[in-house]
């Protein structure tokens, strides 16, 4: 059901396909992430331009109704805070400034937390 809700998203988006894999050098970390998590990399593609208009060193800050800052999303995958720990505990990152730096392993990183949310 939610690649059936996530499909029909990508169909009515704003993006067509064509211009959502056109050729820039994050393609390749596109198709690579996608290769290795199952996820179409036109898919991945299309959730960074909605999330961070592809963006490498886009910052977010999620408030509650008060204001406050609850969390940061970062990069062109726009990586929530919430995840930052995980990463650094597997040694994926060793601060959230690579994810800023390193847009390939921000791409990767979404796909992997992306693959485990279809898992679910």
């Amino acid at each position: 059901m939610k690649w059936l809700y996530l499909s029909v998203l990508l169909l009515f988006s704003h993006t067509s396909i064509a211009s959502v894999m056109n050729n820039n050098h994050l393609d390749s970390c596109f198709i690579q992430a996608g290769k290795r998590y199952l996820i179409a990399p036109e898919l991945l593609k299309t959730i960074a331009q909605q999330e961070s208009g592809l963006v490498a060193t886009a910052i977010n800050h999620n408030k509650n109704k008060s204001g406050k800052i609850i969390s940061t999303d970062y990069g062109i995958m726009q990586i929530n805070s919430v995840h930052i720990p995980e990463l650094k505990k597997l040694g994926v990152i060793k601060n959230k400034d690579e994810l800023l730096k390193k847009p390939c392993l921000n791409i990767h990183t979404g796909a992997w937390i992306l693959a485990r949310h279809f898992q679910r």
